[in-house]
């Protein structure tokens, strides 16, 4: 026997130290022994330890988290309670005052841990304690902390450039920085300068340099002799340096005065590569440049498919990520040549950068609870995914993983199962897939480069719950989550959500819907719990939020979904591609689902849902389009009757337009008074079942009651702003059924009621003779932003409407509107003030939304102004307390409308010490 196991009650009653030793003999007799010294509790001590090392180098830029591991020593491991603070024996300490404590994580946003303690770095020392509910034992583990200062980066604005003999040069490295921002050593510039001759590099003949520490350096015209000159910068800060050099060639004449520049000097392998130029010089009229770039090494032919915008014959060039690998030891450099045809003049500068090289040879593996390495899973159990076995340069750690779930061996798209961590391990469950049983499993690490790599593992899931009742899930779902709140970690929390979201995809009936609305609820509480939303907690909020719209949801709590989704897409910097398609999958679900009433006086459901729809679809595509190029590849979605495209185009002339052409078909447009090259952002959703045909006008075809809107917004590098004057306007057509509702063509469109058919939930006009009818108008509206309300466009009135024949009358089919700017469009309905609502009771007030409201005339209340106030009342008493406005007139023993002066309507007359309005009635005569 290799093993034994002692069971719990063993040594019940006792407590102290019991010594176990384990003996081994041999064939020949020979034997060996070893000792084990157990200490005896009277609780359970639970087992904690920290992800990592037990000394971790880190630097103040970066996002700092440690992640504690506890579970208990026997029994359950619920219940758990994490607590964060200084060992006693820290070196240095700091204030944990809104940094969340009580979770299995701590977490720093960048630049919070100061690197420097007096004349030394900082060093701190973490604890984590942890209890068992119940337990009076303390579990703990430390972690150190090492601040390590971060490297300085030099920058020479320009780049490699020509200028000419008799030209004054400028060196500029103001751009160089500090990552930690520290105060306390001062920058030092040093400057030099070289140039080979007779295969020699000696320092340049005849430059001197004012100061060595000088940011700025002016060399005089005609210092420098023809050819090429080596400008170096040391930038350096106490025991810190960083080095950066440019090449100036000097020749005859005066080129034009061309620069050239990189965002970054090391780019990660999954972002865009952006280089700019520009010709400096007021004297230059930028409309003759004439560009091109090259690549020098040449690697690359700077091809369409290479390139992202504008391509490789404009100021800027943009390389689309991952088209230049990895390898930091590999220094690219891009050459931009100018032409200005009309100054007869050509100039070049050239920049260089390098792609830094990711992480590598890690793997993934999953282990069972029990420790077993596994690739055949069941769903709603607790597994690990272990990212280990990365190598990568010293500078560019520690690494930070994020884990990924896909269905399918080759998946089409990947959900988050976890935030961003510096933990290499996640605990998490998993959803069943909607098909198959084929899942991948992917971890991403990336250094602090921002580089990533990816490895992946396939495996099997199988349903948990197959042929089980509700009840199990329902069971299964609150002790999970138990876990997860226990733990504190919000995206822990988001992942059960989802899991058992997609555990019950689809369901309908009262059980499904009552736990989709706990999940509301919980994902309400884990925004209203987060401080700062990141891109992954916001990425996994989407995806569980889609999940959850998949089924049916109770009552009004679509209004509420929705505007989960218009705080996720608040709460983010950037929307990539996964997020669009989520939040847009969202509500197109939301809005299927719905069911509203816009023209109930009291309901306001229907239009709060379009609102959230319409103010999280505008957000979205301003955030879908931060950071990126002209020309690349548009974020696009649709989902039920919304359909969403948000897309950043150059514009190509300097007085281009819109078209409808454009705006339909290609989604693309030339922003009047721009600057050739400059981008332009369209966004364009359509909400709710809102056809898109390439060839025709917008068509609105509506299968449920809601407002329609088109919103067609434009913006130049992220600022939205209103486009105006198009020569070919952009046409719209709306039903005449709108709002479950028929226009019917007289001198006013007149509003009928329509009946509803659920076998094809259709709306079917109904034109019988002696329907009650309310004369309304119709108006072609844009949204006034200033106003915050709808507002009749005076570009796009009603054109006559498409008719239809309709029982005895001739039914508006469709209503369509032209626009000559862009805005929110839709066709609005006010009531026409002679209509008989009112009753002649009141006036009829104009409403944005159809909505019939009467102002009432004094002493009349009620939707149609159908209440005659105080009528009927036979005693002081019941009269005031039917209306605040209601007096009682002793003498002629009536109940009349009034103020404190007495009654106010008709020929009625009070005096006043008979007239009690407000005060107590008058004491009733004994009997």
């Amino acid at each position: 026997m290799t093993s034994v196991t002692i069971a719990a009650d063993t040594f019940t009653g006792f407590l102290g130290s019991i010594e176990i030793r384990a003996t081994v003999t041999n064939a020949f007799g020979i034997s060996g022994a070893a000792e084990a010294l157990v200490l005896l509790v009277g609780d359970a001590v639970p087992i904690v330890t920290i992800e990592g090392l037990s000394t971790q180098a880190v630097y103040r830029p970066d996002s700092i988290e440690v992640f504690a591991k506890a579970r208990a020593s026997c029994g359950s491991s619920r219940n758990l309670t994490f607590s964060w603070g200084f060992s006693p024996t820290s070196p240095n300490t700091f204030s944990l005052e809104g940094v969340e404590t009580h979770t299995a994580s701590l977490r720093f946003p960048p630049n919070t841990l100061q690197v420097r303690c007096g004349i030394l770095t900082c060093v701190y020392q973490l604890r984590v304690s942890v209890t068992q509910q119940g337990s009076s034992e303390v579990g703990t583990a430390d972690v150190t902390l090492l601040m390590v200062f971060s490297p300085l980066e030099a920058f020479i604005t320009g780049g490699n450039r020509a200028v000419g003999q008799a030209q004054e040069l400028v060196l500029n490295a103001t751009a160089s920085s500090d990552p930690d921002m520290d105060p306390v050593d001062p920058p030092v510039f040093h400057w030099s300068c070289s140039e080979m001759i007779y295969g020699l590099s000696v320092q340049c003949p005849g430059v001197t340099f004012t100061e060595t520490s000088n940011v700025l350096q002016t060399i005089p015209a005609n210092t420098l002799g023809l050819g090429p000159h080596d400008f170096t910068v040391t930038f350096s800060k106490g025991s810190r340096e960083a080095v950066y050099s440019v090449t100036i060639t000097v020749v005859d004449g005066t080129p034009l005065p061309v620069v050239a520049w990189a965002s970054k000097v090391v780019f990660n392998n999954n972002e865009p590569i952006r280089l700019f130029g520009s010709v400096e010089g007021e004297d230059v009229n930028g409309t003759f440049n004439v560009y091109e770039w090259s690549d020098v090494n040449g690697v690359l032919e700077l091809s369409e498919e290479q390139l992202l915008g504008t391509g490789r014959n404009s100021p800027s060039l943009t390389i689309r990520p991952g088209i230049l690998l990895g390898d930091s030891k590999v220094t690219h450099t891009f050459k931009l040549f100018v032409n200005n045809t009309a100054l007869g003049k050509t100039g070049e500068a050239s920049v260089s950068f390098s792609v830094d090289s990711p992480p590598s040879g890690g793997s993934l593996t999953v282990q069972a609870e029990s420790g077993e390495t596994v690739t055949t899973l069941t769903s709603s159990t607790l597994y690990t995914l272990i990212c280990t076995g990365w190598t990568d340069t010293a500078q560019d750690l520690p690494l930070q993983y994020t884990f990924w779930y896909g269905e399918g061996s080759t998946p089409s798209r990947y959900v988050a199962l976890s935030e961003q961590q510096s933990a290499s391990s996640l605990d998490a469950i998993l959803p069943p897939p909607s098909t198959g049983v084929e899942v991948t499993l992917a971890c991403d690490a990336m250094d602090r480069q921002g580089s990533v790599s990816r490895a992946t593992i396939q495996v099997h899931v199988t349903d948990k719950f197959e042929d089980q009742p509700f009840s199990a899930i329902e069971n299964e779902y609150h002790s999970r989550l138990a876990d997860a709140k226990q733990h504190g970690d919000p995206a822990e929390i988001v992942n059960v959500i989802g899991t058992f979201a997609a555990t019950i995809r689809g369901q309908d009936g009262d059980d499904p819907k009552s736990l989709r609305d706990e999940f509301l609820d919980e994902l309400k509480g884990v925004l209203d719990d987060t401080a700062t939303l990141g891109s992954d907690l916001a990425a996994l909020l989407a995806s569980t939020l889609s999940t959850v719209t998949t089924g049916p949801l109770t009552g009004s709590r679509n209004v509420e979904a929705t505007e989960i989704g218009k705080r996720v897409v608040e709460g983010v910097s950037v929307a990539d591609d996964d997020l669009v398609t989520d939040v847009v999958s969202s509500l197109g679900n939301l809005l299927e689902d719905a069911s509203t009433e816009p023209l109930v006086k009291d309901d306001t459901s229907g239009p709060q849902l379009q609102t959230n729809v319409d103010a999280a679809l505008a957000e979205l595509g301003r955030k879908s389009l931060v950071g990126k190029s002209c020309g690349e590849t548009p974020a696009e979605a649709s989902s039920g009757d919304v359909h969403f495209v948000s897309r950043r185009v150059p514009s190509t002339s300097a007085a281009g337009e819109i078209t409808r052409s454009n705006v339909v078909m290609e989604l693309g447009q030339e922003a009047a008074g721009a600057v050739p090259g400059d981008c332009v952002d369209v966004l364009f959703a359509i909400t709710p079942n809102m056809a898109l045909h390439a060839n025709e006008p917008i068509n609105v075809e509506f299968a449920t009651d809601a407002i329609p809107v088109v919103t067609l917004s434009t913006a130049n590098d992220g600022q939205e702003f209103t486009q105006t004057g198009l020569s070919e306007p952009i046409k719209i057509q709306f039903p005449a059924d709108t709002l479950n509702l028929k226009l019917v063509t007289e001198s006013l469109f007149t509003l009928t009621c329509a009946e509803w058919e659920a076998a094809t939930g259709a709306s079917i006009p109904k034109c019988d003779a002696g329907t009650t009818t309310l004369s309304l108008r119709a108006s072609c509206s844009s949204y006034d932003t200033a106003q915050q309300k709808w507002v009749a466009d005076q570009s796009g009135l009603p054109n006559p409407p498409t008719t239809t024949a309709c029982g005895g009358s001739t039914c508006v089919e469709t209503v369509s509107c032209e626009f000559t700017h862009t805005t929110a469009y839709a066709l609005t309905l006010s009531l026409d003030c002679d209509d008989p609502l009112c009753g002649g009771q009141g006036t009829c007030v104009n409403s944005t939304l159809g909505n019939p409201v009467c102002d009432c005339n004094d002493g009349y209340d009620g939707l149609s102004c159908e209440t005659h106030l105080c009528v009927g009342e036979t005693t002081c008493t019941g009269c005031q307390n039917s209306h605040t406005s209601c007096g009682w007139c002793e003498s002629s023993k009536k109940c009349l409308f009034g103020d404190a002066t007495g009654p106010l309507l008709g020929s009625e007359t009070c005096s006043d010490a008979n007239w009690y309005l407000g005060e107590t009635c008058p004491a009733s005569p004994p009997p």
